[in-house]
């Protein structure tokens, strides 16, 4: 039943999904709003002023919960790898290639960019911006792609590629797990027990930030396993869940304010139950009419994430030097909630040109040297 669904949907790209995906890199945009507020070398310390943040009062949840963008895009990688490659005999190399061609001129661009930008600061104002630790080795572990591997990575160039790292690693077992028969056969069984292993392991034992990847990679594998299942029904449930989530969190927060924060595995629990709502959600807002009217709009959105995500720390590094330069002060302008709109903006425009300019190139041409092979 599912092989033959898999092969009805093989080509299907979900738009919902899409839009998800779009939402996750934006959310990172608020939680590293904070970095425009980092005009001093403050390595080691959190960013604890919040409430200085613009419309702080009405987009908290937004800047509080950005940074579970990254579980949430982990979980729908796995989702879209797992409906891209989940149900055939994977060819490694061929699959190695099509990801390296997709992650790696981008990361290969940002960082020798961050890396001039970090060294003209450091030549100006005697020292870095945002992250501190730039070393010779740091460069060569994110230049590596491998700059998320260590048990406690340094805060080093550009920072936020960790997470796309540790989702390397996942590739490769993945990869390993479909070049097995046995293991294509039983997907359903497979990435459940996967799932249900990491999440035991994680809140048993301090482990590695890889497993939650695994963890949360292998939840979209799952759901798109049951993909079937996932309809209107499951839509109802999911929004209602969600709703009572947030609910919890925002409305009632001084009544049941214990329930979450009890312990980490309440947390994480209840992360996974969000994730897996929105996904669910997310699956069936195709079927709405304004969606498939907007489709290639949508996929538009969903192609620029990965230039959001890896290029809006260079962004910063370059207005927060070229505003010391300036001799501008830097709070009151960054305060201004014209400037986090115009941060937004600024951010999905260049996304936009980058994608159309430089990663849709660099990837088809990477990849058409294998298929010359």
């Amino acid at each position: 039943m599912l092989q033959k669904s898999s092969e009805k949907n093989s080509s299907r790209r979900f738009i919902g999904i899409e839009l998800l995906r779009w939402s996750s890199a934006i959310g990172i945009l608020f939680w590293h709003y904070q970095h425009f507020f980092y005009t001093k070398a403050i390595h080691g310390e959190d960013f604890q002023d919040y409430e200085s943040m613009p419309l702080y009062s009405i987009l908290h949840p937004i800047y509080m919960n950005g940074a579970k963008g990254v579980q949430l895009f982990w979980a729908i990688s796995g989702f879209v790898i797992f409906h891209n490659y989940g149900l055939s005999k994977i060819n490694i190399s061929s699959f190695a290639r099509n990801r390296f061609a997709r992650l790696y001129p981008l990361h290969l661009l940002t960082l020798s960019l961050v890396a001039t930008l970090q060294l003209v600061s450091t030549l100006l104002f005697a020292n870095p911006q945002i992250y501190f630790d730039n070393t010779i080795r740091n460069f060569f572990i994110h230049f590596l792609f491998i700059s998320g591997w260590e048990a406690n990575p340094s805060l080093s160039f550009n920072q936020p590629v960790w997470s796309v790292s540790l989702e390397i690693l996942i590739y490769a077992v993945f990869a390993l797990l479909l070049s097995v028969k046995s293991f294509r056969q039983k997907p359903k069984r497979l990435w459940g027990s996967i799932f249900i292993f990491t999440f035991i392991i994680i809140n048993l034992i301090e482990v590695h930030g890889i497993f939650s990847c695994l963890l949360f990679f292998s939840l979209g594998a799952t759901l798109r396993c049951f993909l079937d299942k996932l309809g209107a029904r499951a839509t109802l449930i999911s929004t209602i869940i969600l709703f009572i989530s947030v609910v919890d969190k925002y409305i009632l927060q001084n009544y049941l304010e214990n329930f979450e924060n009890n312990n980490e595995m309440n947390s994480e629990l209840i992360l996974l139950f969000q994730i897996s709502c929105l996904i669910i959600i997310s699956i069936n807002l195709d079927r709405l009419w304004i969606i498939q009217r907007n489709r290639e709009k949508i996929q538009t959105l969903g192609n620029l994430t990965y230039a959001t995500y890896l290029l809006h720390v260079p962004v910063q590094i370059i207005f927060l030097v070229m505003i010391q330069l300036l001799g501008i002060p830097v709070l009151p302008l960054v305060k201004n909630p014209l400037s986090l709109f115009a941060y937004l903006v600024l951010m999905n425009v260049l996304a936009f040109f980058t994608y159309r300019l430089f990663e849709l190139p660099c990837t088809k041409a990477i990849r058409s040297v294998q298929y010359r092979h």
